[in-house]
């Protein structure tokens, strides 16, 4: 995509606007994986989706990109915001749980009937809570220690 080349160009030359760009960059990003994640098929219409993306497993990818966009998003915006790297990426898995958890519960009849298995979810929920707690805030957990 163009507004991709667009942004890399930005921020690897250190332009002026670098930080505006990446800022926009992550709100577009954030708003995108919201859509893609409550209303699959209405985030299918946006982007000109094919036919068989109307179907449970195609509305089960859908959400999953849309889960992928708001960490991106939420990865760059930290970023934007001067967070250390270590706490952007922590602060990235916050929106991959949120979006296991609506897949889990708003909206599970989509990734059974995509052949997907939910069980196995509740580990990797658990391990990026963890993945949360020491990256995204390990002043936290030092003071608990």
């Amino acid at each position: 995509m163009w507004s991709d080349r667009f942004v890399t160009y930005v921020l690897l030359s250190g332009a002026d606007y670098a930080d505006l760009t990446l800022k926009a960059f992550s709100i577009w990003l954030l708003a995108n994986g919201i859509l893609c994640t409550l209303d699959p098929n209405q985030a299918d219409d946006a982007w000109g989706g094919e036919a068989e993306d109307t179907t449970a497993g195609g509305r089960a990818k859908i959400r999953v990109i849309g889960g992928n966009c708001m960490a991106l998003g939420t990865f760059c915006h930290a970023l934007a915001l001067e967070k250390s790297p270590t706490q952007a990426f922590g602060l990235a898995f916050i929106p991959i749980v949120a979006n296991l958890l609506s897949c889990l519960y708003l909206s599970p009849a989509d990734f059974k009937d995509a052949g997907v298995k939910l069980g196995p979810v509740y580990g990797w929920i658990a391990a990026l809570l963890v993945g949360i707690a020491t990256l995204a805030f390990p002043e936290a957990v030092a003071s608990a220690a």
